[in-house]
């Protein structure tokens, strides 16, 4: 169960980065690698944040909780 859980929160995870990144590129953030500016590396910094924080939210969630008795 505990492989499962964890196989589970790795796809959410994933899901949380590439949404992340979808929701970036529909507000206009370019993230190609020839375009050299301050705002793309302070995106990049901000989103990597962002997937950080998520991810740590993440595996912070109990998906299947042991019932106590």
């Amino acid at each position: 169960m505990k492989f499962l859980s964890f196989l589970i929160k790795i796809i959410l995870i994933i899901i949380w980065a590439f949404l992340l990144f979808y929701v970036g590129k529909a507000l206009g953030i370019s993230f190609s690698p020839e375009e050299v500016s301050g705002t793309r590396s302070m995106f990049r910094l901000i989103m990597g944040v962002l997937i950080l924080v998520g991810a740590y939210f993440i595996l912070k969630i109990d998906l299947f909780k042991k019932t106590r008795k």
